[in-house]
């Protein structure tokens, strides 16, 4: 993950206008079964694609293993990446974090000290996708290490409708906000009948 995150924030910053970066750990990309696989996209005109794509090979030098992914193949690994198909046809608790960039790699380190965890970073490391291997979403100590790494935000994405209830699924608002957000829903729906708790407990 720190070779990923530096090979991705390195093409990112460069003037090779890289549209997308994402990292992929071993086992998770069809492309790639035995190894993790670092992914970065270009766009365009075929002549501005091959330009961009040699000043990338060159600023990315020092990382040997490349390939390049065309058609079909980059449209179903990027199709695959979006809708998060190598977490499908699972019910374990899947959390979507959102963190600065640099910040993606620490948070997955001190993650996997602590808990089974199986994960997958997109937007250059500041997206991470981290499924819990145990029943437990570990709600309290997932937050309170993104506020220990630079701060971001966590979303509880997939859980038993049971879990759902008992956690906060969207990251807990400061005080004076979560004040704005009963008032503004007390305006808009005196009735409370409009998804209740379904964002925040009591709105």
């Amino acid at each position: 993950p720190q070779e990923a995150s530096s090979a991705m924030s390195e093409a990112m910053g460069s003037s090779a206008e890289v549209s997308s970066a994402a990292h992929l750990p071993k086992g998770f990309c069809p492309l790639s079964q035995e190894h993790s696989i670092t992914l970065l996209r270009l766009e365009g005109i075929p002549v501005s694609i091959d330009y961009r794509l040699n000043k990338l090979r060159s600023i990315l030098k020092r990382f040997p293993s490349q390939e390049l992914i065309e058609g079909q193949a980059s449209r179903k690994t990027w199709g695959d990446l979006r809708d998060l198909i190598p977490f499908a046809g699972s019910d374990k608790p899947l959390w979507k974090l959102s963190v600065s960039p640099t910040a993606g790699q620490q948070m997955i380190a001190e993650l996997e000290k602590r808990f089974a965890i199986r994960w997958m970073m997109d937007w250059a490391g500041g997206l991470v996708w981290v499924e819990m291997q145990g029943e437990e979403p570990h709600d309290v100590p997932l937050r309170r290490l993104i506020a220990e790494n630079g701060g971001g935000h966590a979303t509880l994405l997939r859980a038993s409708a049971e879990l759902r209830t008992s956690v906060d699924v969207f990251q807990p608002l400061p005080e004076t906000l979560m004040g704005l957000s009963k008032r503004l829903k007390a305006q808009f729906d005196p009735h409370n009948i409009l998804n209740p708790g379904r964002m925040y407990a009591g709105i």
